[in-house]
C-alpha cells in the first residue's frame, strides 16, 4: 500500500485551508469513485485531521501502490475538473505545506 499524508499549516484560524473554501464537487467525488476507489487504485476516501488549536490539517490517502497515485496526479480530466490552484491560495495566504508518500504494510 502506498500512503500519501499532506499536512497544512496556516498562520491563523481566521484564513480557511483552500479544501474548506473549494471542497470537491459532486463530479470531483463521482470521477474519484468509479476511476480509482472502485477499480481499488484508491483505498477508500481521504482521511483530514485538523489539530486541536485548528492550525494544521493532516489529510491521509492509501493508494493501491504507488502508479495508482500517479495515475490520479496526472488525471487529464481531473485537472479539468478541479479549477482552483491550492498551491497558489496556499502561498498567497501564508499556508505551508509538507507532503509524506511512502509504502506502507497493509494494515
Amino acid at each position: 500500500m502506498y500512503r500519501v499524508t499532506k499536512i497544512f499549516t496556516r498562520p491563523s484560524i481566521e484564513i480557511p485551508f483552500h479544501f474548506e473554501l473549494h471542497p470537491a464537487s459532486d463530479e470531483v467525488k463521482r470521477h474519484v469513485y468509479y476511476n480509482y476507489i472502485t477499480t481499488g487504485k484508491k483505498l477508500g476516501i481521504t482521511e483530514t485531521y485538523i489539530s486541536d488549536d485548528g492550525l494544521s490539517a493532516t489529510q491521509i490517502s492509501n493508494w493501491g501502490n504507488h502508479e495508482d497515485f500517479l495515475d490520479f496526479m496526472t488525471d487529464a480530466e481531473l485537472a479539468r475538473l478541479l479549477p482552483s490552484s491550492s498551491k497558489e491560495y496556499d502561498k498567497t495566504h501564508g499556508i505551508k505545506f509538507d507532503m509524506k508518500a511512502e509504502e506502507v504494510a497493509d494494515e
